[in-house]
């Protein structure tokens, strides 16, 4: 490594050698026509200049790369260091594909992308096959013949042209991929579709170790089509089934020979199979494997029975990290077993209806919990508020049991769609409970407001330090959250509370962003988040955090000491079926 004082003198001696460059190329006499030189072949002259025009072309661009290089921080960069930046954006976490399958889409990046930005990009882009290994093969991605009675059709001609765009995509993903394990999403068709994205799927993963991620679904197909096409992807399913690391299966239809695809993974050896989704299955209890157990760490069952789902995790005893969503269809099925053990969850997610938690949570035996988080699931039937009443009193006995029951010292909370007048008695059953994140509309009137009040009058959650709330705002809000962090928050030998070190407040986005104030409240609105921000070692508004060595809003999504994950996706989605839902029934 050269010493500064080695570093100068290449400097100016490149500075020097720039500026006599500078002086040659100025000394060029471009205005004299070749047809004046008699004394030497213009054919020849011509080959010659236009010989040196290109060197030259070529070499001012070496310049311009070795003085990004120099100049430009981006290009000190290591190339070992771009390529795992570039693996972070193009390819997600393997276990994000089973549990958070809509937010993979919206964080990553397309690796074509990356290929247009510059030369070292490509190059380095093109020399990580990793990037290169997420395949869809399915009907859009197969070019074929559309038989219509005017195959000339402009719109017939350009779904075509996309059809054969996506299979060049393909094409060149799976080239330059190598032999590095596929994550691949295969979409069921027809037949005579299905044979041939068969025949190449069990191509490519010949040899290759993998793949490390396989999902599988009906892609809209009808009953009949989805029977043909169960066994042509049994088959593929079959020949990775000891090499798979992660899966995912779905369809919307049941039949023998989906109890049979189903059977294949639950019922037979996977040594290699980190996580599975399921989606739309109902399993019968024959499917339960007598001797062997699933390794799986990661599940995601969706549209799926609590007796199904009870069936399944009593086959999982290593299972670290949880997502059940309700099937909406009450199937009652016999299940002989009254404890399921699970001495390695983590974390668990449930959507459903109070039925589905009281049938699943008093069930389960969880020492290790960290963090439950719990969504009431909305229907698209009209019912009456006693009934609705019933559903949060259910949940809230339910979550109270479980937390006496379970064995757990439970750490982080998130629950949605439950009025907050239902939540002190569930929180007064957590007394270790560290993270509590809700969602707090008050749109509608101010009969949300009284949680704060109550958890400070009853002393609940005494080791609660980080709050995360989702929902509109106000400035009279804002003002009784900091008067509850201010209490927290003050030294209170009697009480021995925590203080609350981390606060997020997550603005609707389905109300156009971040709330809109007039002058006199924005100015209340800032000397409040000034006065948090004094109380607080972390605070996030939106997307942005407080950096308080510099004063600064930076961009923040969580990790570092957050105790959980936020669940803007999840939410944004519940307040959308909710406003959705209210607007129809006119509450």
């Amino acid at each position: 490594m050269p010493n500064s004082a080695t570093q100068v003198a290449q400097l100016q001696h490149a500075l020097d050698a720039g500026n006599r460059f500078k002086t040659a190329l100025h000394a060029i006499d471009i205005r004299r026509p070749l047809h004046d030189d008699h004394q030497h072949d213009p054919d020849t002259v011509n080959d010659a200049v236009n010989r040196l025009q290109n060197d030259l072309k070529v070499l001012m661009q070496q310049i311009n790369e070795t003085r990004n290089a120099l100049l430009s921080p981006l290009y000190r960069l290591h190339d070992d260091l771009l390529q795992e930046i570039f693996l972070m954006c193009t390819v997600a976490q393997p276990w994000r594909y089973i549990m958070q399958p809509e937010e993979v889409a919206q964080d990553t990046v397309d690796p074509l992308v990356i290929t247009w930005i510059c030369r070292r990009w490509r190059d380095i882009a093109l020399r990580s096959p990793v990037i290169w290994t997420n395949v869809t093969l399915g009907p859009t991605t197969w070019p074929r013949a559309l038989l219509v009675k005017n195959p000339w059709h402009p719109g017939v001609l350009g779904e075509e042209k996309q059809r054969v765009q996506n299979w060049s995509r393909n094409q060149i993903f799976l080239e330059r991929s190598k032999k590095t394990p596929l994550h691949i999403t295969l979409l069921a068709c027809r037949p005579p579709i299905m044979e041939k994205i068969r025949d190449l799927f069990l191509k490519e993963n010949e040899g290759r170790p993998g793949p490390r991620f396989l999902r599988i679904t009906d892609s809209h197909l009808s009953h009949s089509e989805w029977t043909d096409a169960t066994s042509l992807m049994l088959r593929c399913l079959e020949a990775v089934r000891d090499t798979v690391e992660y899966l995912s299966l779905g369809s919307n239809y049941q039949s023998e020979n989906f109890d049979t695809f189903a059977r294949s993974i639950v019922c037979a050896s996977a040594s290699n199979l980190h996580g599975l989704r399921l989606n739309g299955f109902h399993l019968p209890t024959k499917l339960v494997p007598k001797s062997e157990y699933l390794n799986c760490r990661f599940l995601s069952l969706d549209r799926m029975t609590a007796t199904s789902a009870l069936m399944l995790l009593s086959a999982c005893p290593r299972l670290q990290h949880l997502v059940f969503r309700a099937s909406s269809q009450q199937l009652f099925q016999e299940f002989d077993l009254d404890v399921v053990e699970l001495p390695c969850l983590r974390e668990c997610f449930l959507l459903g209806k109070g039925i589905d938690f009281s049938r699943l949570l008093p069930a389960i035996r969880a020492p290790q919990l960290h963090t439950l988080k719990c969504q009431l699931k909305l229907w698209t039937r009209q019912i009456e508020d006693e009934e609705r009443r019933q559903e949060y009193q259910q949940l809230s006995r339910t979550l109270t049991s479980f937390a006496s029951s379970s064995g757990c010292s439970l750490h982080a909370l998130s629950l949605t769609h439950i009025p907050l007048d239902f939540l002190p008695e569930t929180l007064a059953a957590l007394p270790s409970l560290k993270s509590f994140q809700y969602v707090e509309d008050d749109y509608y009137g101010e009969s949300y407001s009284t949680l704060l009040p109550e958890m400070t009058a009853r002393v609940l959650c005494p080791q609660l330090e980080e709050i995360i709330r989702h929902g509109y705002c106000s400035v009279k809000n804002m003002m009784k959250l900091e008067r509850f962090i201010r209490e927290r928050n003050t030294h209170n030998t009697e009480n021995s509370l925590s203080p609350i070190r981390r606060l997020r407040l997550s603005y609707d986005e389905l109300q156009g962003g971040p709330p809109l104030f007039h002058l006199p409240d924005e100015r209340r609105s800032a000397k409040l988040q000034k006065g948090l921000a004094q109380l607080l070692d972390e605070i996030v508004i939106g997307k942005v955090g407080l950096d308080k060595s510099t004063m600064d809003w930076v961009p923040s999504s969580g990790g570092g000491n957050w105790l959980q994950t936020w669940d803007d996706y999840e939410v944004t989605r519940f307040l959308a079926e909710f406003r959705s839902w209210q607007s129809r029934f006119h509450y």
